[in-house]
């Protein structure tokens, strides 16, 4: 764990050098890939937020059956072609969903 946050950490420039002038990035993200829903299509965001748990709603839900067990694209290779969609506010650190917000399906025909 030590070692990917030292990594992490020098891709941002946070070699911790003692300088007042903080380093150049080493590497800059343009844009990534959520995928709010495990296994399903991902949605392309300008920024996110990083949470404790990483990028704040990236597989946040999984798609279950009746009986609670989860399905994946290893088991169920159709689950890609499901779009999700989130409103573009969702990836700002201070929106949280409202009463009105809502997220559900009645049924998943993957036949």
């Amino acid at each position: 764990m030590e070692k990917a946050a030292s990594f992490l950490s020098s891709l941002l420039g946070g070699g911790g050098g003692g300088s007042e002038v903080p380093p150049e990035p080493a590497a800059t993200v343009r844009s990534i890939f959520i995928y709010p829903i495990k296994s399903c299509r991902g949605i392309s965001v300008l920024q996110a937020p990083i949470t404790s748990t990483g990028f704040r709603w990236d597989r946040q839900w999984l798609v279950v059956n009746s009986k609670g067990r989860a399905y994946t694209q290893r088991v169920e290779p159709k689950l890609a072609l499901v779009e999700v969609e989130m409103p573009p506010e969702a990836f700002t650190e201070e929106w949280q969903p409202t009463p009105g917000s809502y997220m559900g399906m009645s049924s998943l025909d993957l036949l």
